[in-house]
């Protein structure tokens, strides 16, 4: 197929396109010859939106093309079962394969210290079980159900690493007192600063509302809420350091590797951004 690319055959598209070069090895799905005798790179995918690794794959893809025609595609394809298609620019994302390409050699090369936390390829990888059994033979957190990377990782770093730590008694009674701290904190420092608002707690999660009606318990309270202050509130709080979830309506989270300094720290900056709001006024 490279070969017909390179006499300029007219044929199109030319369907599974194979690329070799430097160790890398790959198959575009189809070629799409253009006006100006050079081809773009076609890959079907029975997702509805283009993921990263479609746009990576492509750029490969892209990269050999250059090579070979002496100049690189001006865009790129992604075919959806729906029969849709998203067009990218080339050029706009070569940096970032580049980068991502040096980065996976160099694990490669240096070969870091790595554990089979669950991801979307485990459905079809060949080592699904080997690594299912390493993570029941180490108690791993990842056998909580709905458990994430980060927040694995957030308990490793407070000493919890395994499902008898989490087991333990005490271990949700702690965090709920580290939400309420939290939660007593931000409402505190929003009535000391004369901004009116709402904080919900349960267990270890909370929510903050900006809102004079007092309470908030259903949808309708929720959505009379004033996001606009909130999103002045999330900006003062991520430049001070801390980053909470962006939207008034999601819920924090509080983990075991929050401990007092970690709150009071939080409470000092919103006390600090509330105060900055109520002079705004």
């Amino acid at each position: 197929m490279l070969g017909s690319v390179h006499s300029g055959d007219t044929q199109r598209p030319a369907g599974q396109a194979c690329f070799a070069a430097g160790g890398w090895r790959g198959y575009a799905d189809f070629l799409e010859r253009q006006p100006d005798g050079t081809y773009e790179a076609v890959d079907t995918k029975l997702a509805r939106s283009a993921k990263p690794a479609h746009v990576l794959q492509l750029c490969f893809y892209s990269e050999q093309l250059g090579r070979i025609q002496g100049r690189l595609p001006e865009r790129f394809h992604v075919e959806f079962g729906t029969g849709e298609r998203a067009t990218f620019r080339t050029a706009e994302h070569m940096a970032y394969y580049r980068r991502a390409r040096q980065r996976f050699l160099q694990a490669l090369d240096t070969q870091p210290e790595t554990y089979p936390w669950p991801c979307d390829h485990c459905g079809i990888c060949d080592f699904r079980v080997r690594c299912y059994r390493q993570r029941v033979d180490d108690d791993h957190l990842t056998l909580v159900a709905g458990m994430r990377h980060s927040y694995g990782e957030s308990l490793e770093a407070a000493g919890v690493a395994t499902l008898d730590a989490v087991a333990r008694p005490g271990f949700h009674e702690r965090i709920a007192a580290s939400t309420a701290r939290l939660a007593d904190g931000l409402a505190g420092a929003a009535r000391d600063a004369g901004v009116p608002a709402v904080v919900n707690r349960v267990c270890g999660m909370f929510s903050l509302f900006f809102t004079a009606a007092g309470s908030v318990t259903n949808y309708r309270d929720v959505m009379g809420s004033d996001a606009a202050r909130f999103r002045k509130f999330f900006h003062g709080m991520l430049a001070a350091g801390v980053y909470l979830a962006p939207s008034p309506y999601e819920a924090g989270f509080v983990s075991a590797a929050h401990g007092a300094a970690e709150i009071d720290a939080t409470v000092e900056a919103a006390a600090r951004v509330l105060a900055d709001i109520a002079r705004e006024r």
